[in-house]
């Protein structure tokens, strides 16, 4: 007896699920099938704008719609992200200046194998966009580029750009009043080699420019540094009077040279020559400066001559 009402309990609670599964499949059906509504944005494609023709600022790339479509038609235009759904414009008729469009849905491109029943425009029913003709014109390039060398490094030379300028295409309006365009603004810390980097010109936006080509090189020498000092270097005396005797005190001098250290580290003495012009001096003192040479480098300089002043003592034979 208690078996057999345990067989009647499972077998009634077997039919309770299966009618609970139909109820379920029936209501995903029902709710599928019904017409729900859905508010999203699908983008605008333009086409056949003239070759020699472009746009001027503002361009609406989307615009808002609502769609009323059975429900499981919408759950598949989310899944495939809208895909095959969009507005369309054709601007083979335009001309220069601002042309204005009443969009409908007749604009509206709509996937075929969705069940779409109705779809309104919420937002850009009319636009207005500003036509130019296109243009070219060779901009020059200006680096927004900050390199910092590492600390016993130096920049040496000026920061070099490949190519120098660039042709940029774009409307009329844009590119009249340009006469340059930055690069992307690069920052370098801590640089101790030459650096040779590609950077990307900063287009503005909603400019419709282009530029050939869209990157540039550019190209900074980092050397290492270097100051040397040079002690003792003779002080030579040049166009004594005959009959006169000249020296000076003192005798020699320091010399403190500096720059890119390939170069400052391979000086030595015989590289330097101090001199004092001793020209139209007769018996006396005089108190007057040395002149230093030392390899002629645009890469090299002279920091200091110990003392800046030397005493010239001429005396008669």
């Amino acid at each position: 007896m208690w078996g057999l009402m345990q067989s009647k309990r499972i077998r009634n609670m077997g039919l309770r699920i299966i009618a609970l599964l139909i109820a379920i499949v029936l209501w995903v059906h029902t709710s599928g099938e019904s017409i729900h509504e859905l508010t999203t944005e699908i983008p605008i494609h333009y086409r056949n704008l003239p070759s020699d023709l472009s746009f001027a600022g503002d361009v609406p790339e989307t615009i808002n719609v609502t769609i009323h479509a059975p429900g499981f038609d919408l759950l598949q235009l989310r899944a495939t992200d809208f895909y095959g759904l969009y507005a369309e414009l054709d601007l083979k008729a335009v001309q220069p200046g601002k042309e204005t469009f009443n969009l409908n849905t007749e604009n509206i491109h709509l996937p075929e194998e969705l069940r779409i029943q109705s779809i309104e425009i919420r937002s850009h029913k009319r636009l207005t966009l500003q036509i130019d003709p296109l243009i070219e014109k060779t901009l020059t390039v200006i680096p927004a580029v900050a390199i910092k060398p590492k600390n016993g490094h130096i920049l040496v030379d000026n920061l070099q750009i490949d190519p120098p300028q660039v042709t940029a295409r774009g409307p009329q309006s844009t590119l009249r009043e340009m006469t340059s365009i930055k690069t992307e603004k690069i920052q370098i810390r801590e640089a101790d080699r030459t650096i040779s980097q590609q950077v990307p010109l900063q287009i503005p936006p909603n400019s419709h420019l282009s530029c050939k080509p869209s990157h540039v090189t550019i190209e900074q020498r980092v050397e290492a540094f270097s100051r040397q000092r040079f002690m003792g270097v003779p002080v030579k005396l040049i166009n004594v009077r005959n009959g006169y005797n000249a020296r000076t005190d003192p005798e020699t001098a320091t010399v403190l040279i500096s720059g890119i250290a390939s170069i400052v580290d391979s000086l030595t003495l015989n590289d330097l020559a101090c001199t004092i012009d001793a020209r139209w001096r007769r018996e006396g003192e005089f108190t007057l400066p040395v002149k230093v040479r030392y390899p002629e480098s645009p890469y090299i300089s002279l920091d200091l001559v110990i003392p800046e002043e030397f005493t010239l003592i001429i005396t008669r034979n």
